[in-house]
């Protein structure tokens, strides 16, 4: 979650969750979207992200929602895909159990 992340570090957006449509559709607009490298700015009393040339202030229940992955973390494509996969189920509460695909 963005909102583990310290001021200054660097993440690739996995998935953008919760909240209602209306919500994504907004983040989505800003640049907020998977795959989008973002940078924490600050964490209170909002949440200040950078997200390309912009600055984003969300609340920590969004930030909490928006899953993420640290910049430079290298890992295999299908990791990276099935972390995406869990991320979204999980978002949605559809989380599979402890080693199941």
């Amino acid at each position: 979650m963005i909102s583990d992340l310290a001021v200054g570090e660097a993440a690739v957006v996995m998935c953008v969750g919760g909240g209602a449509s209306s919500r994504l559709n907004t983040l989505a607009v800003f640049g907020m979207a998977p795959g989008v490298e973002v940078t924490v700015l600050q964490q209170r009393p909002a949440c200040v992200i950078q997200v390309g040339e912009t600055e984003l202030a969300v609340d920590p229940e969004i930030a909490n929602d928006i899953l993420v992955v640290r910049a430079g973390t290298e890992m295999p494509t299908e990791t990276l895909r099935r972390l995406a996969s869990d991320a979204a189920l999980a978002v949605k509460g559809k989380a599979s159990p402890p080693g199941k695909p």
